[in-house]
């Protein structure tokens, strides 16, 4: 019986040298904390695609090395659940964690 192989990728025509991963261009697709890392060591500010939480750089007080970051839910302040300043962030992964806490999706 013969193989009649569908993969598109799997058929080529005889005498053609098979695909090599390193030749391809391109590369690995950041996760979202490194998107988000990138994001504000560039612009300095992320706004969630609903327009509903953004995370900013806060000003890094002297002597102070570490990223520090404000986050704010516009449907949490509101609700009186955070104060329209915000909420001081430590780190990337705090703000990560910011982010994910307040992706109130479709209920609000």
């Amino acid at each position: 019986m013969e193989d009649l192989s569908t993969d598109v990728l799997g058929t080529r025509s005889p005498g053609v040298p098979p695909l090599r991963a390193d030749l391809l261009p391109g590369g690995t697709v950041p996760t979202d904390d490194e998107r988000l890392e990138r994001s504000l060591a560039f612009s300095r500010t992320h706004v969630s695609d609903d327009g509903q939480v953004t995370i900013r750089r806060a000003p890094a007080p002297p002597g102070y090395s570490g990223a520090r970051f404000t986050g704010t839910c516009a449907i949490c302040v509101r609700a009186g659940l955070l104060a329209p300043g915000g909420e001081a962030l430590a780190d990337v992964r705090a703000a990560v964690r910011f982010l994910a806490t307040h992706d109130h999706g479709e209920a609000d």
